[in-house]
């Protein structure tokens, strides 16, 4: 009996035959190093879908259909991370507008800590979150860190967000600090204690808050600019590869 062909790279033969290298056909049924448990028929269908869509010459090249997968795949998961992003600094600049409406209402005399800090503790929880998300981005940028000395690396968004943040969570903390000190105090020793929330304090943070802000719109349109871009490079894929 003549020897048996050995099957080559990419045939679908059955009996043992190789596709790509990893996956073959044995008994109707596509195996491999991690077997899938397709059977000729379902694999048959898969090819089939794939005729339809994509090129002949892509069928007959696994490898330049995985290069275009990876394509497609890369673009999506980039368009992901950039909506997420957007996403994050809108709903801040939502809750950074009434901090702002609150602090321009507050003045020496009526000013409530607490009530600016609330303002403000709600735009922190979504800077959190925002921080905490960038730790596992895998497409637009490295992923954000803090090492054990403070050190921060990764996007520049979170790098400048993160310190702005810090800077007017400080500034309140620090006043809402003095206030709970000055609140053990006698009513004569509170009296020579000069009030914290002074004219000089509410321009910083003035000042603090507008630098926030602007950074948020920043990053909001550069977010914006890459989903552009990213969803008319998923287009032109599309239409240099599917069949029109």
């Amino acid at each position: 009996m003549p020897p048996r062909r050995k099957a080559s790279k990419g045939s679908t033969e059955t009996g043992g035959s190789a596709i790509g290298g990893d996956l073959t056909i044995k008994n109707g049924e596509m195996v491999g190093r991690d077997s899938i448990g397709l059977n000729g028929d379902e694999v048959s269908k898969i090819i089939e879908v794939l005729m339809k869509y994509f090129p002949k010459t892509y069928i007959t090249n696994p490898e330049q259909l995985d290069k275009v997968f990876n394509e497609f795949q890369a673009c999506h998961a980039g368009l992901y991370e950039w909506k997420e992003l957007h996403n994050h600094l809108d709903t801040s600049l939502q809750l950074f507008d009434q901090f702002e409406d609150a602090l321009r209402q507050a003045n020496r005399r009526n000013a409530n800590i607490e009530s600016l800090y609330g303002s403000w503790f709600k735009i922190q929880e979504v800077l959190d979150e925002l921080l905490s998300w960038a730790q596992t981005i895998q497409v637009i940028d490295q992923k954000f860190a803090i090492n054990a000395a403070g050190e921060m690396t990764g996007p520049d968004w979170a790098i400048k967000l993160a310190s702005k943040g810090k800077e007017i969570n400080d500034h309140l903390q620090n006043v809402r600090k003095a206030a709970q000190e000055s609140s053990g105090k006698g009513f004569v020793q509170r009296l020579w204690n000069p009030d914290p929330m002074d004219e000089n304090w509410f321009r910083q943070l003035s000042e603090y808050a507008s630098n926030y802000r602007y950074l948020v719109l920043r990053f909001m349109s550069i977010a914006d600019k890459n989903l552009r871009e990213m969803a008319t490079k998923l287009y032109e894929i599309s239409a240099q590869n599917l069949r029109r």
